[in-house]
């Protein structure tokens, strides 16, 4: 689940921008972003989200792209995983993202 949530939110990240780029900053995005742990990504406060927008003179691959709605989504994407997750187990799936997510969309079957 975890290497499917840093996929997801580097893959938003890079919307518009060109990935090459972000895949260069990833590193960055890991230090950011409690090297993707869901849990921690989505325990995320406003103000953890507004520190990263500030500039901390890092440059280059070493620099997340500072985009407050682009940030926030990586957080409510992590939101989004947990739910998904908490469902699954509720079912007595084991919370698996791909599971999850199967059993979603084909109706349990």
């Amino acid at each position: 689940d975890q290497a499917l949530f840093e996929m997801l939110a580097l893959s938003g990240a890079g919307a518009g921008m060109s990935m090459g780029m972000i895949i260069n900053k990833r590193e960055a995005y890991r230090k950011a972003f409690y090297a993707f742990d869901i849990a921690s990504v989505a325990a995320m406060t406003p103000a953890q989200v507004g520190a990263l927008l500030k500039d901390d003179g890092k440059t280059g691959s070493e620099a997340i792209v500072r985009n407050r709605p682009k940030l926030e989504r990586i957080v409510k994407n992590a939101q989004a995983v947990q739910r998904i997750q908490d469902e699954a187990a509720a079912r007595g799936n084991a919370p698996h993202l791909p599971t999850a997510s199967l059993m979603r969309f084909s109706g349990g079957k």
